[in-house]
């Protein structure tokens, strides 16, 4: 290709480098490139619920934990309540007795009971 001055002209494929060209030997490497980088970004949402849900999971075992140590303490607390030796104490301090005990009542120094 010389043109009118006798200067040979590259063709115009010529002045393309190789890294612009598409090549299709590099279209499998490329393609694995975006699978990949798909892939990482879509595990990547993936594992941060993942980690948000453990912690959820963590909290409620938490409150498990104390809801039952809350109900166990209740329930000894019932049991007491219910016991025959409480319903006694209660009652005494009420001012009930047995029948045949006769209840004392200790006399108090006051205004108007001066000793």
């Amino acid at each position: 290709m010389a043109g009118k001055s006798g200067v040979k002209r590259p063709a115009a494929d010529e002045f393309t480098s190789d890294k612009r060209r598409f090549a299709p030997r590099r279209l499998p490497f490329l393609l694995t490139v975006v699978v990949v980088g798909y892939l990482l970004f879509s595990l990547s949402g993936q594992f941060l619920k993942l980690a948000q849900m453990e912690s959820q999971v963590r909290g409620m075992e938490q409150q498990v934990n104390s809801l039952q140590a809350k109900n166990q303490a209740l329930e000894n607390q019932l049991r007491l309540i219910q016991s025959d030796a409480y319903i006694e104490q209660v009652a005494r301090q009420l001012g009930y007795v047995k029948p045949g005990e006769h209840p004392v009542l200790p006399v108090t120094k006051g205004v108007n009971n001066q000793q």
